[in-house]
């Protein structure tokens, strides 16, 4: 999961903004403060959340035309040319399509599936038979109750792109086949345009909605994950998103190369404390924090394990750009606490094949521990799960 440092305030609670800017924000999206990874992974969700609505809307456009073919049977309401009974039979058919649309797994044949809809119940709603007396004030309005509705519910633009294509073709076919309504050709076409206005409002409405919870649910997240003095993640967070994220590398790609992990200590932290105070000490974990976030890259997760031991999980890097990353965190840390004489020792780790987590967590406290005990204020490199030792100067 990625972080985000913009996001502030609640997502509940009442926004002090006029009521203008509040329907300007419309226009904005929290989407650009979303990772590519983040925002697939979003729209992975809305798909999943909005597909029991979506079914339930067309298994009732299926229902209104089985139910206007029954009426212009009974002779109750005027038909457009098309048998009653052909109207009831398309309908019952139309009803199945939210069980294709349930439990289909490719997002393109879900897509055919709800484009034909439309257009098969668009025909038989609302595009009249040659020689039939057009009703389309009537007919139309009942149709373009559905654009609102999956316009509000459709999540990839791709495919409202391809949804309001086929609404403007049918909208266009009823003018070339019968003519405007009464009320002309103009009100006509503001009223096909509206509709899809309001359900793209409507879709606008719900996609940031869904960004601004997305985001405030990441961080609340990384707010739980996170140790407040460092801004490091703490041990929880870290293992939870270095296990996961072990094998890939930034924006999801897949690793190719070995990685590796990196165990720092603070030589000596307790007599930091004991003889210049908890706040010195506490500044001192701050100070390494700071350093530490300065010098990681994209694909480093680093995090304070608890009291003065922190680690760095490097997922892409070699073991000379782990050292080296180290190295420069080392020097850059015993600079700047060069006043109370704090130093740092690590331990460097390279992953090994099919090697998990815990596994290169041992084998860098062990490397660790070896630098503590032969002097301390160094880096060493562990030996391989095979017993071969690395070159400590990497």
């Amino acid at each position: 999961m990625s972080t985000d440092d913009t996001v502030a305030g609640p997502l509940l609670g009442r926004e002090r903004r006029s009521p203008l800017r509040a329907m300007l924000a419309l226009f904005r999206s929290s989407w650009s403060r979303l990772e590519p990874a983040d925002r697939q992974k979003l729209v992975n969700l809305q798909v999943s959340v909005t597909q029991p609505a979506m079914a339930t809307v067309m298994l009732g456009g299926a229902v209104l035309l089985v139910l206007l073919g029954c009426l212009e049977a009974l002779g109750w309401v005027a038909g457009i040319g098309y048998p009653p009974a052909l109207s009831v039979v398309v309908g019952l058919v139309l009803a199945f399509t939210p069980l294709l649309v349930w439990y289909q797994t490719r997002w393109y044949v879900r897509l055919a599936v709800l484009l034909a809809y439309t257009a098969v119940l668009g025909v038989f709603l609302s595009v009249p038979m040659p020689g039939a007396i057009p009703q389309l004030a009537f007919r139309t309005g009942l149709f373009n109750m559905l654009p609102i509705a999956m316009l509000a519910l459709l999540v990839r633009r791709r495919a409202m792109a391809l949804f309001v294509g086929v609404v403007l073709l049918l909208s266009l076919v009823r003018v070339e086949l019968h003519g405007a309504p009464a009320s002309g050709q103009t009100m006509y076409w503001l009223y096909v345009f509206a509709t899809l206005g309001f359900g793209w409002m409507l879709r606008r409405y719900r996609s940031e909605f869904a960004a601004r919870a997305y985001l405030q649910s990441m961080n609340l997240w990384w707010q739980a994950r996170t140790d407040p003095l460092t801004g490091l993640l703490n041990r929880s967070g870290w293992e939870a998103v270095a296990a996961q994220s072990l094998g890939r590398g930034t924006g999801g790609r897949v690793r190719t190369r070995p990685g590796c992990l990196v165990f720092l200590d603070i030589d000596h932290f307790k007599q930091v404390n004991d003889t210049h105070g908890h706040q010195a000490g506490d500044d001192a974990l701050a100070e390494l924090g700071r350093i530490i976030r300065s010098r990681e890259g994209k694909d480093y997760i680093a995090a304070r394990l608890g009291g003065e031991e922190f680690v760095v999980l490097a997922r892409t890097a070699s073991l000379q750009e782990a050292w080296r990353f180290a190295e420069r965190v080392r020097a850059d840390f015993a600079l700047a606490q060069e006043a109370l004489g704090c130093t740092l020792s690590g331990g460097l780790a390279e992953r090994q094949q099919g090697e998990d987590l815990s596994s290169m967590l041992r084998r860098a406290d062990e490397a660790l521990y070896r630098a503590k005990s032969t002097g301390r204020d160094r880096l060493l490199v562990a030996a391989r799960s095979d017993g071969v030792p690395h070159d400590a100067s990497a």
